[in-house]
């Protein structure tokens, strides 16, 4: 039992000095290579908890121009990038969208969603997983079309991939 005690404090030693790998493991996500995929998806979208680095790398949370996109509950306020949700390829670590939580203190990053048009091609796979839909458009100027939600930034109770994550509110 000692030795077994050991191990387990060695493994989360190992994991809490990685930080974002052992912070990228809510969930149910067990893979090995699933879980170094979100860690350097956590490091490569790390810069994104300011948003005006969002704005400023082409996110918009009006991309219609018809004024800003509404919190969803238990997803957030969507920041698209335009240009990324136009075309037809999706790369881990270039998300469409950027999700984030209203706070006192100002948007907060929870996760990062990807979207790709549905044009008769198959879901795309991304972390060893289809995408999901394809689903009928959710508003006026999107098409059908895959996504999967990614929850690296806030613990979701239902998974690190699903489409809702309870934990994040839009305000109080």
């Amino acid at each position: 039992m000692r030795n077994l005690f050991t191990a387990i404090m060695v493994v989360a030693l190992v994991l809490g000095s990685t930080g974002a790998l052992a912070y990228a493991a809510p969930g149910k996500v067990t893979e090995k290579d699933t879980l170094k995929l979100l860690a350097e998806v956590r490091q490569a979208t790390d810069k994104y908890h300011d948003v005006s680095v969002a704005l400023a790398d082409g996110y918009t949370n009006d991309p219609l121009g018809t004024g800003p996109l509404p919190c969803e509950p238990a997803m957030g306020i969507h920041y698209v990038d335009l240009e990324l949700a136009s075309d037809l390829d999706v790369d881990e670590m270039t998300p469409e969208i950027l999700l984030y939580e209203p706070t006192d203190e100002g948007a907060k990053l929870v996760g990062v969603e990807y979207f790709v048009a549905f044009v008769g091609q198959p879901a795309p796979v991304l972390f060893g997983r289809p995408m999901n839909g394809p689903m009928a458009p959710h508003g006026p100027g999107m098409p059908p079309h895959y996504d999967l939600h990614v929850y690296l930034w806030e613990g979701n109770p239902d998974g690190v991939f699903a489409e809702f994550n309870p934990n994040v509110k839009c305000g109080d």
